[in-house]
């Protein structure tokens, strides 16, 4: 193998692996031009969360560790306390940004932040 071929088997390499390295990026738009985002749930357990899309909240469950893609403006979660109250998060997002959901053991509710 001649000097040449190998140099360009290691650029080969490399490139495919700074591609392999990639974080997944959210989109900025689905396909029908709505405004999208991604939501991970960091949690170890299944959780409901709500999307606002045209105005009306919709259901959407995400499992344990998985991302799952949102189009709208806003979310938000739900916690049911031990006194039976119902306390709701409403998170606007930003187009193309990846945010989690997760357990917040300092307010014993499920929250969100902006991901990394």
């Amino acid at each position: 193998m001649s000097r040449r071929q190998k140099v360009s088997l290691l650029g080969l390499f490399l490139c495919l692996s700074a591609l392999s390295l990639q974080t997944q990026t959210a989109p900025n738009n689905d396909r029908h031009g709505e405004s999208a985002s991604i939501i991970r749930n960091d949690a170890s357990s299944s959780i409901t969360i709500e999307m606002q899309v045209d105005g009306k909240w919709q259901a959407i469950s995400i499992d344990p560790n998985q991302d799952a893609n949102i189009s709208g403006q806003h979310v938000r979660v739900a916690t049911t306390r031990q006194d039976g109250a119902v306390i709701s998060i409403d998170l606007p997002l930003k187009a193309g940004k990846k945010y989690r959901v997760f357990w917040n053991d300092q307010t014993r509710m499920w929250d969100f932040a902006l991901s990394q």
